[in-house]
Formats: C-alpha cells, sequence, structure tokens
C-alpha cells in the first residue's frame, strides 16, 4: 500500500432535487474518484408556508472527496454551475479528512488551522425527535438543517422479532452555525433531544474549512 501525506478535503453539497445531474457534470469534469449522494429533507421556516402544513421540501446531500490542488477551482465550479450564490439553490461546505484509506493508498494530513467562523453540528436522534431538536436549535441562532433518515447498528445481544435484530430508525440533523453561537446551540439541543438518557442520541461539532451558500460567506 502506498503512503501518502497531503491534504484531503470532503466536499458537502445539499442542492434541490433536480440538480444531480449538473453537479456530476462538475465531477466528470475533475475526475473526482470518490463520492456519494443520499436523498434528504430540508427545514422550511416560512409562516406561510408552515401555516399551510409545508414544513420541509427534498433535497439530495452529496459528498465528494477531494485534493487540495483541485478543491478551490472544484467549488467555484459547483458554486457557478449550480447557482449556489443564489437563496434557495443549495449550500457547501467542506471538512478536512484527517486520514483515508482509497484504493490501496493511505493518506494521512498535515492539519491546517481552521480560519473560517463556521461550525457542522451534527445531530443523531430517534425517528421523530427532529421537530423538538429543531426548534431548540433555532430558539439559539440556527436559521436551517438537513434532516437525513437513517438506522442505528445494534449489538449481537440486541432485542430480536421473530429471529430479527431490530435497527432502531434514527434522524441525522446537519446544521452551519456561525463559531459564536455553536456552545448554546449544542446544549439547547442536547437538552431538548434528552441526551442525558442512555440510548436518546448524540451531538457533536466539526469545524468547517469553506462554505458557500450560506449568508454570513466572507467570499
Amino acid at each position: 500500500m502506498k503512503e501518502y501525506t497531503r491534504q484531503l478535503y470532503l466536499v458537502h453539497t445539499i442542492m434541490p432535487n433536480g440538480q444531480l445531474r449538473r453537479y456530476e457534470e462538475v465531477l466528470g469534469k475533475y475526475k473526482v474518484g470518490f463520492h456519494t449522494t443520499i436523498p434528504c429533507l430540508g427545514t422550511v421556516n416560512d409562516k406561510v408556508l408552515n401555516s399551510l402544513g409545508v414544513s420541509s421540501y427534498h433535497r439530495e446531500y452529496s459528498q465528494a472527496l477531494i485534493t487540495d490542488s483541485k478543491l478551490n477551482e472544484f467549488v467555484s465550479e459547483l458554486t457557478e454551475h449550480l447557482k449556489l450564490n443564489k437563496p434557495g439553490h443549495g449550500i457547501l461546505f467542506v471538512t478536512t479528512v484527517t486520514e483515508a484509506f482509497v484504493t490501496g493508498m493511505h493518506c494521512t494530513v498535515n492539519l491546517e488551522e481552521n480560519k473560517k467562523m463556521e461550525v457542522l453540528i451534527t445531530a443523531i436522534t430517534n425517528y421523530g425527535q427532529s421537530e423538538d431538536i429543531l426548534e431548540a436549535a433555532r430558539n439559539n441562532g440556527a436559521h436551517g438543517a438537513t434532516i437525513i433518515k437513517g438506522h442505528g447498528t445494534v449489538s449481537k445481544e440486541a432485542e430480536k422479532f421473530f429471529g430479527i435484530a431490530i435497527e432502531p430508525e434514527k434522524e441525522i440533523v446537519l446544521f452551519v452555525v456561525d463559531k459564536m453561537i455553536e456552545a448554546q446551540v449544542l446544549e439547547a439541543i442536547y437538552e431538548a433531544g434528552k441526551f442525558e438518557k442512555a440510548g436518546a442520541g448524540i451531538v457533536y461539532s466539526q469545524p468547517l474549512s469553506l462554505t458557500r451558500g450560506i449568508s454570513s460567506d466572507s467570499k
């Protein structure tokens, strides 16, 4: 296995349905080897729509692994191609990968100081509990979120029904917030999700290297 020391990044893109083809055109141009896309829901913070019972809309969440030599051009092209500078067209953010095993290569990373002012907050909770978390986060300054459906893993000792292990459904809620309100949003989510109880869920934050499509961008 070849050993490399280089800067690797994971580019996260959340876009409306119907934009995947345009996204994949940029992937092909930059010969991105690893990427994945999953369906998700975006939240709607609009009084008129909420009064009509519309509180979410369908999105696609994609991740692409890319090297530092391609990052800036790749992000610029995605921003232009998907019109991320226009409201409602999606958001993009970048996290640093500290270590990766990719197709016969072991890559380790020299970490750079994060100079951006946003962080990614991830809350993983039991199905049906995301509304309380969303409300608590909004009340503490978060402006929007993306919800992904998932499943938790179970141990061999987990309860079984008719011989089939039950895997509880989970909701993964992603927020991008200003670093100045990170602590208060984390605490609010922890309390709203009742995460002090075993099995209720977890919440954690990660520094972001770069963002696009967010009103606080300093481009």
